[in-house]
C-alpha cells in the first residue's frame, strides 16, 4: 500500500525524486521501504518504469 501513496505522491511532484540521468537520461527514482520506483514524466504524464527490490542489479535492469 505504501507503494501507491509514494506513486501518488510523485506524480503530484515528480522532481522529488533522484535524478537518474547518469543512468537513464530522464529517469528518476524513489525508494518505498526495500523498493526503488523508477519512473519519467512530461507535462502530462507520468511513466513507470518499472518496481525493483534494493538487492537488484539496477544498472543491468533500466
Amino acid at each position: 500500500m505504501k507503494s501507491i501513496y509514494a506513486i501518488d505522491f510523485v506524480s503530484k511532484k515528480p522532481k522529488s525524486g533522484k535524478n537518474l540521468n547518469s543512468l537513464r537520461k530522464g529517469y528518476y527514482s524513489t525508494k518505498v521501504k526495500s523498493h526503488f520506483i523508477f519512473y519519467k514524466f512530461s507535462s502530462i504524464e507520468l511513466e513507470i518504469i518499472r518496481v525493483l527490490h534494493e538487492s537488484m542489479d539496477t544498472p543491468n535492469r533500466l
